[in-house]
């Protein structure tokens, strides 16, 4: 077989050069396409930035409403066990007072962690409803 010798002033010289006319339908279908997904793509990381935001002031109210609510019932019991040895260290609460601690104790255990921290951590199903509940009633479009 015999060789042939191609000059580079000849690579390219036998076929035109094609040039593009421009962005087609597809192209531009392919364009909206990628910005669609962009913004998708903007929207998840945005929704994943506000749910950590979420969980972390969560957190950290929960924590507080705890420790509250245990300095609260610490101080609460070291007054009732004072008063109960009053004789000892001579620390005197008339039982009215006593039971007014104990009770507003109680309050606050409830209305703490049975309201404010249930409505804090209320479970979020996405769709803006309660569990259980819809929009629609029945067979209603």
């Amino acid at each position: 077989m015999t060789e042939k010798t191609v000059s580079f002033d000849k690579i390219g010289a036998s076929k035109p050069v094609i040039r593009s006319k421009g962005k087609d339908e597809q192209d531009q279908q392919e364009k909206l396409d990628y910005d669609h997904q962009r913004v998708l793509t903007e929207q998840i990381k945005q929704a994943n930035l506000d749910a950590r935001t979420n969980r972390d002031m969560r957190r950290d109210y929960g924590k507080a409403v705890f420790r509250y609510l245990l300095g609260y019932s610490i101080f609460a019991g070291l007054v009732v066990v004072l008063a109960g040895w009053g004789t000892v260290t001579g620390f005197m609460l008339p039982v009215a007072v006593l039971t007014a601690l104990v009770g507003s104790t109680a309050v606050s255990a409830i209305g703490l962690v049975g309201i404010v921290v249930t409505g804090l951590f209320r479970p979020n199903h996405g769709n803006g409803t309660r569990p259980g509940k819809s929009f629609t009633r029945g067979n209603d479009p």
